[in-house]
């Protein structure tokens, strides 16, 4: 074998090695985004079913706080209460019970057990679920927690959920607040019921009263995902539909590791875990209680069994192996590509007489432009003329003047419009202009001028030429297709002709 061929062999596979370099790295980042892109869409999803579900409680808990609100009597017995003395209050407290009831019996109807009603200054007033339990105050006193020194609730109030607040007002003033809320663990059960996934809460141990973690009845226990976290009991040794207990308590162990440092961003994200030759995507949104930012008080979970995320590897190697074949092509036809291109592109867009674009061009650009037009409802016009009496100029002067005056016409069309406008030889002496943004009346004032500019240019050789123009505004009820607007166009232009030549006409 010859130096040259060595040589010629050696440069193919160098290049092609450093283009399959390139090519593994770009597939392997591609990959990446995939997945990442992918895990951003099961976080939406989670948002939206946990917003969902959340919004079907907030409009059932807004319906009967609304109600309240509307109830003169209610507001006159609470002001009644406000003021009383001591006995009097407790008579006004069992009237205001029983007004309340059917609106909480409605709430626990769906699920809803919390509701209580307390004054501006944090004093409870009536508790539905504990009539027996008031006076008390719902503000903390010299806590340690931001977060709980600038939110008017006990700690022991978190745990319970998400949290809905309302004002009642009386005579104008704001008279006294009801507080509603729904527990995690019933939210998480409403999911379940509507998605195809399960679901698990877990909240910062922080966020859990100290009484409820001495007692006896171990309400909260921590989670086998982080120490810092914990699970309410009873919603754990609940049977789940689809991803059973043990499954979810290896995928805990497989991830725990790798998520730790995520967990402390307290931000949302996904991971992924093969358990038993299966996939399982872990989905973690961060929960408030009052539905606020920076005030995440834990995660809600989602289990869901997943047949996608092994396809991208196989997509990966898919890639590869086809971006190698790919390469090889390019290396072996990449100067008769480049070469060739250029020149076609230019053949099949451009008339070759007057250097304007041709028809075929004309069907790809507003194809766009009316897509644009149907996204954003803006204007899009179309200006056609043919210059008059163009035969009797080749008959009397020849066909190289008739194409000097077909090559001097575009000249005045390319002088005279604006950036956007797109000219096109449309066809022997006919010619279109494509306006963008612009409608009936501009394009009618823009073809005027060009009729001007025309009518006034001093032509060599021909005493005077002069064009017929039809214009016509793009109408999406109307035109079904292009060329439904290129009639309409066309139309008007013979109309300019049968009036006479040498004029614009709007089409209907």
């Amino acid at each position: 074998m010859s130096k040259k061929n060595i040589l010629k062999i050696f440069i193919f596979f160098s290049i092609y090695s450093i283009f399959n370099l390139i090519l593994f790295f770009y597939f392997q980042q591609d990959k990446e985004n995939r997945i990442e892109l992918y895990f951003q869409q099961k976080v939406d999803k989670l948002f939206s079913e946990y917003r969902a579900t959340q919004n079907g409680f907030k409009m059932l808990s807004n319906f009967v706080c609304d109600n309240i609100n509307n109830r003169e009597d209610i507001l006159q017995l609470i002001y009644k209460l406000k003021t009383s003395d001591n006995r009097t209050k407790n008579i006004l407290r069992k009237k205001l019970f029983k007004k309340l009831k059917k609106y909480y019996t409605l709430l626990k109807k769906y699920r809803f057990y919390y509701l209580t009603l307390y004054y501006p200054n944090g004093k409870v007033f009536l508790r539905m679920h504990q009539p027996y339990k008031y006076g008390d105050s719902l503000y903390t006193k010299n806590s340690s927690l931001d977060f709980i020194k600038n939110t008017p609730f006990l700690i022991n109030e978190i745990e319970t959920g998400i949290i809905y607040n309302y004002q009642l007002f009386y005579k104008g003033k704001l008279l006294a607040l009801i507080k509603t809320s729904i527990s995690y663990d019933v939210l998480k059960q409403e999911l379940t019921k509507l998605f195809n996934s399960d679901y698990e809460y877990i909240l910062k141990r922080e966020f859990i009263s100290k009484s409820t973690l001495r007692t006896g009845h171990k309400l909260f226990i921590q989670s086998d995902i982080n120490e810092k976290f914990f699970y309410e009991e009873t919603s754990i040794k609940r049977d789940r539909s689809r991803v059973t207990n043990q499954t979810i308590n290896k995928i805990n162990l497989v991830i725990k590791d790798r998520i730790k440092d995520k967990l402390s961003l307290e931000k949302n994200f996904a991971e992924a875990v093969k358990i038993d030759e299966k996939y399982y995507v872990v989905t973690f949104l961060t929960i408030s209680p009052f539905q606020k930012k920076n005030y995440n008080i834990g995660y809600l979970i989602s289990y869901e069994q997943d047949n996608t995320y092994e396809i991208f590897d196989s997509v990966f190697w898919h890639n590869i192996i086809l971006g190698n074949i790919i390469i090889i092509l390019i290396l072996i036809f990449i100067f008769y590509v480049l070469q060739m291109n250029e020149k076609l592109k230019l053949i099949a867009s451009t008339d070759k007489l007057t250097g304007l674009f041709n028809r075929n061009k004309f069907y790809e650009i507003i194809s766009n432009e009316i897509e644009r037009v149907k996204r954003y409802k803006r204007p899009l016009s179309l200006i056609i003329f043919d210059i008059d009496h163009f035969k009797k100029i080749n008959d009397t002067f020849g066909h190289n003047i008739g194409d000097y005056v077909l090559k001097t016409i575009a000249e005045i069309i390319k002088k005279n419009i604006r950036i956007n406008d797109t000219p096109f030889r449309w066809g022997g002496e006919e010619f279109i202009v494509l306006t963008p943004e612009t409608d009936i009346n501009g394009a009618t004032t823009f073809a005027e001028k060009l009729r001007e500019a025309v009518e006034n240019y001093k032509f060599d050789k021909v005493v005077k030429v002069t064009i017929s123009l039809g214009v016509a505004e793009y109408d999406p009820k109307r035109d079904k297709d292009i060329d439904s607007l290129i009639n309409r166009a066309d139309e008007a232009l013979y109309k300019s002709k049968e009036l006479g030549r040498n004029r614009v006409t709007i089409a209907d």
